[in-house]
């Protein structure tokens, strides 16, 4: 797909990476737009979705007119791997405060770890971040890319960098969480959780950065056969700000049946204390749903 949108341009490329040397400036934005309604009608849109989006991220004023092609939300993954609805939802920073670029950029990160053809290499996302995060130096949850890449590419955790402050280590930490709860690396979180005091505030602090975050630290931690320090890690508020209660009550229904008591009592004993957070209307819409 990529070799033949690259020469229907006419762009000298080398395994689908452009030259170099070539001048963006002398693209001609309706010779784009015809090559992108070519490629459009034969191949699957979430392809193409991706590919434009990747290109738009590297070069908005050279590729402007994809942006008409590519499909409002997050592509989809299902045309490049196998996995789960549920890990797919991992790969989303969450919706309540990130933009298309967040996605396309946390996408970007995962195709170019699982080296999908065309994806761009890693140094280019590394890039890619930095830009994004100089760019807007106070948008402090772009910080969650850092970490998210830095566990995708598996490399050594680095919240304690330049220019740290509260804001900017806590958000890397809930990127780095979120990737390795995608990695279904429930003992990397939980030693995090020993080691670091901002991944113990995802569980009190209602910020949209602990929602990411909360529930994969809170089930690390019961897998690792922890539910005592699963249930000491969430504050009442937080199962009702993350949406967690639900969750809480299926693991604590899971330890009870395994006869781990002290436990499940734990568990159960914090949902007690957090339907005292809900208000009328959100009791009768839980008991509802149960």
């Amino acid at each position: 797909m990529i070799v033949e949108f690259v020469e229907m341009l006419r762009i000298p490329h080398e395994n689908c990476f452009i030259a170099p040397e070539f001048d963006f400036e002398s693209l001609q934005p309706e010779l784009v737009r015809t090559a992108a309604e070519r490629l459009c009608t034969s191949h699957d849109t979430s392809s193409t979705d991706i590919y434009f989006g990747i290109l738009l991220m590297e070069n908005m004023k050279a590729w402007h007119p994809l942006a008409d092609f590519v499909r409002p939300g997050p592509p989809s993954l299902e045309s490049f791997t196998n996995r789960s609805a549920t890990e797919r939802e991992l790969v989303e920073p969450g919706k309540e405060d990130s933009t298309t670029l967040d996605d396309l950029i946390t996408l970007t990160t995962v195709i170019s770890a699982a080296e999908a053809e065309g994806a761009l290499p890693q140094e280019r996302v590394d890039d890619l971040i930095d830009e994004v995060v100089e760019l807007n130096a106070s948008r402090h949850n772009t910080l969650f890319h850092r970490g998210f890449a830095d566990v995708i590419f598996g490399r050594p955790l680095t919240p304690h960098g330049r220019a740290e402050n509260e804001n900017r280590r806590r958000w890397y930490l809930c990127g780095a969480v979120v990737a390795y709860a995608r990695k279904a690396d429930h003992a990397r979180i939980a030693s995090l959780y020993e080691s670091e005091e901002d991944i113990r505030a995802f569980g009190r602090e209602l910020k949209p950065r602990s929602r990411k975050a909360a529930q994969f630290v809170f089930e690390a931690l019961c897998h690792e056969g922890r539910p005592s320090a699963a249930a000491a890690f969430l504050v009442p508020p937080m199962v009702v700000y993350a949406g967690l209660f639900d969750t809480v009550l299926r693991l604590g229904t899971r330890f009870l049946r395994t006869q781990e008591i002290d436990g499940a009592f734990a568990l159960f004993d914090l949902l007690k204390q957090s339907l005292d957070c809900l208000s009328e209307e959100e009791l009768e819409e839980l008991n509802g749903s149960l």
